[in-house]
């Protein structure tokens, strides 16, 4: 992710831009803290539902300078304000409806020309799979929904998004299989091809980059 932003943005930040960048559903910080330290000159912004997240990001001293905000990634509000749009690791969790409401608030607060990235279930088979994960850790049931590349481009054209980039990502490490069954780590199996599939018990998890630009010109 850190790669695909740095490509993105760098040359942008070397001609004096002054860019802004969101990371939505930003949880402890730690990606916007690496970004801050690469493009320094980049402001950046912070967003998640939970105003305990916020208030423990605002009280990092390593996260200084960073705007942090209780957002609402349906709901984003103000528009073309972001250069750039992170969303990690947050979208499988909602329904198609909810996808496309999602999908179209990045839109809105994304600024023409200007970049959404995310890291999510995207895969290039035709099927739509809604998953319900029940374990200790969530005997509630956790949904999570992989989308095929042909849907998400699809969505993200209606909102106004193009050239959709999808990078299917592969763990550079082998991560070992927990003994414990209970253990919902994530650990590696290696395909005969040689790269590493990731696992969450029985459930492998399809991992993907996405970029995508927002139409018009900045």
């Amino acid at each position: 992710m850190i790669e695909l932003i740095r490509s993105a943005l760098e040359r942008e930040c070397e001609a004096g831009k002054k860019l802004s960048l969101l990371d939505i559903g930003c949880s402890s910080g730690n990606l916007l803290m690496h970004l801050k330290k690469l493009l320094p000159a980049v402001d950046y912004y912070g967003g998640d539902l939970f105003p305990e997240i916020i208030d423990h990001c605002r009280s990092n001293p390593d996260l200084s300078g960073v705007q942090f905000e209780v957002m609402d990634i349906r709901d984003l509000g103000d528009r073309g304000r972001f250069d750039a749009v992170v969303a990690n690791a947050i979208l499988h969790r909602f329904s198609l409806e909810e996808f496309g409401v999602a999908i179209g608030s990045l839109s809105r607060v994304t600024r023409a020309g200007g970049w959404l990235f995310a890291f999510d279930f995207f895969h290039p088979f035709e099927q739509d799979l809604l998953i319900v994960e029940r374990s200790r850790s969530h005997p509630e049931g956790l949904t999570l929904i992989f989308r095929p590349y042909s849907s998400v481009t699809q969505v993200l054209s209606e909102a106004g998004f193009i050239s959709v980039q999808f990078h299917p990502f592969s763990i550079p490490i082998d991560l070992e299989r927990p003994a414990d069954l209970d253990d919902m780590r994530t650990f590696t199996i290696r395909a005969d091809g040689g790269e590493r599939l990731n696992f969450r018990g029985t459930l492998f998890l399809p991992w993907c980059h996405l970029v995508a630009r927002k139409r018009g010109v900045a």
